[in-house]
């Protein structure tokens, strides 16, 4: 699903960087230029989340609630919200064996092995000085998402 969530991002003109999120899942970040009010930027999501769901039924939903999900991956863009929290990244997580949210690259979600606690606080530090900084150019990277609604919309004709 993810990868699908990048297709769809790079159509728009937008690039996703991940995280594990030392939990259940993974987190997609996008940088933004910050230039909308909070209420649309909120709504952005909420389309594109919609745009995923109607693309993939039967693997993906944004039902809130356990009973209504069918088996399918919750996609939530309820994060976006305000007074909702959000996992940074290196955070370690309150869980069995000190998880860490991770930033990792889009090769690294290709290993079957990979899950959302592999990182902890006991091998975070070594993987970090090991390799090359997965956010590279997160900065650079900043887009506006003004226009994203009405390629939703062509899209969706």
């Amino acid at each position: 699903v993810a990868f699908h969530m990048r297709e769809l991002l790079d159509a728009l003109g937008l690039t996703a960087f991940l995280k594990t999120t030392g939990s259940r899942g993974l987190h997609l970040v996008l940088p933004l230029d910050r230039k909308l009010p909070f209420e649309e930027v909120r709504e952005v999501a909420r389309l594109m989340g919609e745009e995923v769901v109607r693309q993939c039924p039967d693997q993906v939903t944004m039902e809130f609630h356990k009973k209504d999900r069918g088996g399918r991956l919750f996609l939530d863009v309820n994060r976006n919200g305000t007074a909702q929290t959000a996992v940074p990244a290196f955070a370690i997580r309150a869980r069995d064996g000190a998880p860490v949210a991770m930033p990792i690259t889009w090769a690294e979600l290709e290993d079957p092995k990979l899950n959302a606690r592999t990182w902890t606080i006991r091998n975070a530090c070594e993987r970090m000085s090991s390799i090359q900084d997965p956010w590279a150019g997160f900065a650079k990277a900043a887009k506006s998402i003004r226009s994203i609604p009405q390629l939703l919309a062509k899209r969706a004709a």
